[in-house]
């Protein structure tokens, strides 16, 4: 899915309004660029059903906010709200949540009045090389997603929110 996003030719904006949580955050984090509002969450929520993470996040946060931040929001799965995401600079827009979707559009419109070959090729450049190894990584995380959901631990996470409550993790 994510990697669709990346191939696409044409600029993608992810539009958060509300919750970019698990493999959303993955979908939003491999748009080119991201508008939100200060009430905006960003989770990375992948620990809490212990998984180790999915649809490229880990790839796409690291390359953004580099390894030490991205280790943090992975393990801690601390929401950020889109101030702090805004500061630390996964997203490019911080519009009003009334304005929203105007902004957005103001966006789109103004990369659709560019050279579109242009940022069409420029895309292509960033992803030949700055993203060259995205399939490569995806293989790797998907063998690790499966790995975990045969854990105990990965049982658990899923009864505690069938059951509303807090998991209780063995390392299993």
């Amino acid at each position: 899915m994510t990697k669709a996003v990346r191939d696409c030719k044409k600029p993608v904006i992810a539009m958060i309004n509300g919750a970019a949580a698990g493999a959303g955050l993955s979908f939003a984090m491999a748009c080119d660029f991201r508008v939100a509002t200060d009430k905006s969450k960003f989770v990375t929520a992948f620990i809490d059903l212990a998984f180790p993470g999915d649809s490229g996040l880990i790839y796409f946060l690291k390359t953004y906010i580099g390894l030490a931040k991205t280790t943090e929001l992975l393990m801690t799965s601390k929401p950020l709200l889109g101030t702090e995401a805004y500061e630390l600079g996964l997203c490019n827009i911080l519009a009003r949540e009334e304005s929203l979707k105007e902004e957005t559009l103001k966006l789109a419109n103004t990369l659709a009045a560019k050279p579109t070959k242009a940022i069409s090729l420029q895309k292509k450049l960033i992803n030949e090389f700055f993203y060259s190894n995205l399939s490569e990584f995806n293989k790797k995380e998907a063998e690790y997603m499966v790995q975990s959901s045969l854990t105990e631990d990965h049982k658990e996470a899923i009864n505690a929110f069938l059951e509303k409550r807090k998991p209780e993790f063995k390392g299993q």
